[in-house]
């Protein structure tokens, strides 16, 4: 689902404290897709959200230049385990308050992308996330990342 259809699902999806366990997780190697990492406090639900690795950075970058991309992602938010409204991407920011990412405004091509949500599954406690995903920011450095974090979940 988009990430529009994911909180309009649930209302209390909106007012949660959500709570951030890295950005770009890669899957497959070199990376097909990148995602970020939530834990929506009042439902429980852990989910990725996918951002699209834009299709005109494709042809002009390697696999070399591919993955120092997603570490240096991985770097700026390794260790980051609270709230992180200011790195969201716009069109996530839209999508939890209603509200516009301060700086941007509607109609720039990030407001336009479709970001994928996949919720993981459903943890009830800060505690029992931690501990499932104990190790977690070694392993989002891993070429296949989101391999890890599905095996850790499931």
């Amino acid at each position: 689902m988009d990430i529009d259809e994911f909180y309009d699902a649930d209302p209390r999806r909106r007012t949660s404290r959500e709570l951030a366990y890295g950005v770009g997780w890669a899957q497959g190697s070199p990376p097909g897709r990148v995602a970020d990492l939530f834990w929506v406090e009042d439902t429980g639900e852990l989910y990725l959200m996918f951002e699209p690795i834009p299709p005109n950075w494709l042809p002009l970058i390697d696999h070399d230049d591919l993955t120092r991309w997603v570490e240096e992602a991985q770097d700026l938010a390794a260790g980051a385990i609270e709230a992180i409204h200011d790195l969201l991407h716009p069109r996530h920011h839209l999508a939890k308050t209603e509200r516009h990412h301060p700086g941007q405004s509607p109609g720039t091509d990030a407001y336009d992308e479709k970001l994928a949500v996949e919720v993981l599954g459903v943890i009830p406690s800060k505690a029992q996330v931690d501990a499932r995903l104990a190790g977690w920011e070694q392993a989002l450095r891993a070429p296949d990342s989101i391999g890890w974090l599905r095996s850790r979940i499931s």
